[in-house]
């Protein structure tokens, strides 16, 4: 990735800065992560297609993107540039995202839920089981899905106060937690 940095002028000094493919691909990674809750990250993608178009190398972003295995994050973030904001994309582009149904399914689901108001306890199962669907293929599904179920966050630190030298417990401590809050309240509804 520091490959794809650049110099820009900022002021008379140069200031290294991601190239706009680079951009373009930490922008919508970023935007996947959070499913697009933010109007204003499409809005990112769609001014820098805008701002960087004719210096933009497609075949770059997209061969970066295929090589990080986040190519349908790239074509998700530019399919909804592009749907909302009428981000001109290049027809090579376009092609390689109506190709894929399940971008234009995931974005239209994303578009509905962005202008409208959703139940948090449900956000999140919604959330994992969009995320599992971009990935392709089994072993990326299977390493989401692992990586889901043991990697602690915020929620599982507030969950049980550990002292730091017991922290490395939050990685049994996060199955329990996802048990008692998804499955076991499910249940008890």
């Amino acid at each position: 990735m520091w490959n794809g940095l650049v110099s820009v002028n900022v002021e008379g000094r140069g200031i290294k800065t991601f190239s706009p493919e680079y951009a373009m691909l930490i922008l919508c990674n970023h935007g996947f992560y959070h499913l697009w809750e933010r109007l204003e990250w499409i809005c990112d993608i769609a001014e820098l297609i805008r701002a960087y178009h004719d210096k933009i190398n497609w075949d770059l972003a997209v061969e970066r993107a295929y090589a990080c295995k986040s190519e349908r994050m790239l074509f998700l973030g530019l399919f909804l540039a592009n749907k909302l904001l009428k981000a001109d994309i290049p027809h090579e582009i376009f092609q390689k995202i109506e190709a894929d149904r399940q971008i234009r399914t995931i974005a239209d689901k994303l578009i509905r839920g962005l202008f409208a108001e959703s139940d948090p306890s449900k956000r999140a199962v919604e959330s994992f089981l969009l995320h599992f669907r971009m990935w392709r293929g089994f072993i990326n599904k299977l390493r989401y899905c692992i990586g889901m179920a043991l990697n602690p966050n915020a929620a599982d630190w507030a969950f049980i106060h550990l002292p730091s030298y017991l922290s490395s417990l939050y990685f049994l401590i996060r199955p329990m937690r996802l048990l008692k809050t998804y499955v076991l309240s499910s249940m008890r509804r």
